[in-house]
């Protein structure tokens, strides 16, 4: 059940239709904590608002956009937290909706819900203001597997994503682990980090996911934007799965930029390649044997480019995992 059925909380279209009409608008929450939605068009400000009791006003810390105020309404003492920030004003209503989530079904003290969520929040505008473009297509070729995982397995997908995490493969499924690699090249060339990075973990075999992007131009695309409102669309009714989503792209780096409008398209169906005796790669072992294991031990960096082209098969969303159910249609890029 989504956030505006179970606690009164409105879709984020209903709020950007509630600012062209230039005037205040208030929306009472089903919340056993006396929790006001509030919006200021003229502020281009949105505000979480409830009965502050003997609580005590929470802290925002380091962030510089979130304020936190107590005020008097009706001769009663309330606390507000939001935002003046038309910029941000889409991130500002998934925070506070998950404040709402989260005190009303988790059983924890508003306090406790919104020290959480802000933790949440500051971990990601710490982040630098926009990924650079390799860092940026890289996420979204993950971003595509993610998805295409998803339709297989629904919310259980987000916690296949371990590549944000700094493990040693993008994902991990129940019977195999899966590296991304993404490129604007018109050849299957991709940058392999490290003589780790290819090498399976343990007796899991290992594929690459090799992911071609093109300008989208005027044709169908996408944005890294947005990709990522995408997937918030999709897990709006989960909200432990969209947090998972949220705290997981914020440590891959992304942080929604307006100015960040580069839409791409595939410029060819992915290819699945296993990592076996017939794959491209390095590895320590194939090092050492050419300068020698002590020397092998001074060489801190290794980056080298390998030509995938006609390798592998085109990858359909079957191979990804064995499931009979498939929980969404449609292509990320469409």
């Amino acid at each position: 059940m989504a956030l505006t059925e179970r606690y009164g909380v409105p879709n984020f279209e209903e709020i950007e239709g509630a600012l062209t009409f230039h005037a205040p608008r208030r929306w009472g929450l089903r919340s056993s904590n006396g929790l006001t939605l509030a919006l200021d068009p003229a502020a281009s400000a949105l505000w979480l608002i409830w009965p502050a009791g003997e609580g005590l006003l929470p802290s925002v810390g380091t962030t510089t956009v979130l304020e936190a105020a107590a005020l008097d309404i009706g001769g009663e003492r309330h606390f507000r937290l939001g935002a003046r920030s038309p910029t941000l004003l889409r991130e500002v209503f998934y925070f506070l909706s998950g404040i709402v989530h989260r005190a009303e079904s988790t059983g924890e003290s508003l306090i406790d819900a919104i020290q959480d969520e802000l933790a949440a929040w500051e971990a990601l505008l710490s982040q630098p203001p926009m990924l650079d473009r390799n860092l940026r297509t890289g996420l979204l070729g993950e971003l595509w597997v993610l998805w295409s995982v998803f339709r297989d397995l629904g919310v259980d997908a987000i916690e296949s994503w371990t590549g944000p995490l700094s493990e040693q493969h993008d994902f991990r499924l129940a019977e195999e682990d899966l590296e991304v690699k993404t490129t604007l090249s018109t050849s299957r060339e991709h940058t392999i980090s490290g003589v780790g990075q290819l090498v399976a973990d343990g007796c899991r075999p290992l594929s690459v996911i090799s992911v071609q992007l093109k300008p989208a131009g005027n044709g169908p695309g996408v944005s890294l934007n947005e990709a990522v409102e995408k997937f918030r669309v999709r897990l709006a009714g989960d909200h432990s799965a969209l947090a998972n989503f949220n705290r997981k792209i914020a440590s891959a780096g992304y942080r929604h930029v307006e100015s960040d409008r580069e839409r791409y398209c595939l410029r060819s169906r992915p290819q699945k390649i296993p990592v076996d005796e017939l794959f491209p790669r390095l590895t320590a072992e194939d090092l050492s044997s050419i300068v020698g294991a002590d020397r092998m031990q001074r060489i801190c960096k290794v980056i080298y480019t390998v030509n995938l082209d006609g390798l592998g098969l085109p990858l359909e969303v079957s191979r990804l995992h064995d499931s009979s159910e498939t929980h969404e249609d449609g292509e990320l890029y469409d």
